[in-house]
This record gives structure tokens, sequence and C-alpha cells, in this order.
């Protein structure tokens, strides 16, 4: 069975794992319960550095974008940087995560396609 999962990894960075996807609002509720309990381990004056692997999920309704959306402009507070790791499978979907992050208004938030570039930029700012 595949599952969404959200758990701190080391010192302040949180690993996110979208196996099952964003299949509805109910979903992209979920994580956001999850990323809310995970962060309130770190402490309140200290930012995350969040590792998402988004190359499970599917394009999403209009709707549950809309809520993945919310969340990720809802954490940009206690966010320092977040990459989110896409396959570029779909093109369509590249698009959509392309407007999410663009639209989160986050300039520490970015899509990667490969590892080898998203662990070297999250690691310029330490975990």
């Amino acid at each position: 069975m595949l599952l969404n999962t959200c758990e701190p990894h080391v010192g302040r960075l949180v690993e996110i794992r979208v196996d099952a996807g964003y299949t509805s609002v109910v979903a992209v509720d979920e994580m956001i319960d999850l990323i809310r309990s995970t962060i309130a381990l770190v402490p309140a004056d200290t930012r995350v550095v969040i590792a998402a692997d988004w190359r499970g999920c599917r394009l999403m309704s209009s709707e549950a974008s809309e809520r993945a959306l919310q969340m990720m402009t809802n954490n940009n507070p206690r966010v320092e940087r977040s990459a989110v790791l896409t396959s570029t499978s779909s093109p369509v979907l590249v698009l959509q995560f392309l407007r999410l992050v663009r639209e989160s208004g986050h300039p520490g938030r970015r899509l990667f396609t490969d590892t080898r570039d998203m662990g070297p930029w999250l690691g310029e700012v330490g975990f």
C-alpha cells in the first residue's frame, strides 16, 4: 500500500514522500496535518529544510492543486528551503508542479528532476 509520509530526518531536515499522491483535498489535508506535527518538533525559531519526493504523485484535480498551494504558502514562514523532486514522465505534471512552486511565492522553493542536483542545493544551507 502506497502512503504519503512526512518525517524528521536529521536536525531541521524534513523528508516528505508523496507515494500515494494528492488524489483529493482530503489527501492534501492529511499531509498538512503530518507536516504540522513534524515541524512542531523543530524549535519555533528554526526554519526547516524540506526534501520532498513527489515522483509518485499524479496529476491533481484543480481542487487538490489549490489546497496543495495553500499548504505550501501557509508553511512559507517556517521553511528556509524546500526541494520538490518530480519525474519527467509527464510534461503536464511537471508544469502543474512548476506552477505550484512558483505561485507559493517562496524564493527558497525549487523543483528538481534529479537528486544529484537537489542534494547539493539543500546542503548549501545546512541541516
